[in-house]
C-alpha cells in the first residue's frame, strides 16, 4: 500500500511537472505570438504611413501643376486683353485717319 501510495505521489509530481512545463511552453508561445502581432502592427503602420506620404506628395504635385496651369491661363488672358486693347487702339487710329481723310 505504501509502495502504491509512493508511486501515485511520484506520478502526481511528474504530472504536475508536465503541466508546469506545458504552462511555460504556452507562455513562451504566447509571448512569441504577441511579439509577432506587435511586429505586424508596426509593419502595417509603417506601410500605411508610406502610402499616406506618397499620396500627400502626389496631391502636392497635382496642386503645383494646377497652379502652373492657372498661371499660364492668367498670362494668356492678359495677352488677350492686351491684344484687344491694341486692336481697339488701332481701330480708333484707323477711324481717326479715315475721318481725317474725309475732312480733306
Amino acid at each position: 500500500l505504501r509502495e502504491n501510495l509512493q508511486e501515485t505521489i511520484e506520478k502526481l509530481k511528474e504530472s504536475e511537472n508536465y503541466i508546469k512545463q506545458l504552462e511555460e511552453d504556452t507562455k513562451l508561445k504566447d509571448g512569441v505570438i504577441e511579439q509577432k502581432i506587435k511586429d505586424l502592427e508596426k509593419e502595417t503602420k509603417a506601410a500605411i504611413a508610406e502610402v499616406i506620404e506618397k499620396e500627400e506628395e502626389r496631391v502636392l504635385e497635382e496642386e503645383l501643376q494646377d497652379e502652373k496651369v492657372l498661371l499660364v491661363v492668367a498670362e494668356a488672358m492678359e495677352d488677350v486683353k492686351a491684344m484687344k486693347k491694341s486692336l481697339r487702339v488701332q481701330g480708333e487710329i484707323e477711324e481717326e485717319e479715315e475721318e481725317s481723310v474725309e475732312k480733306t
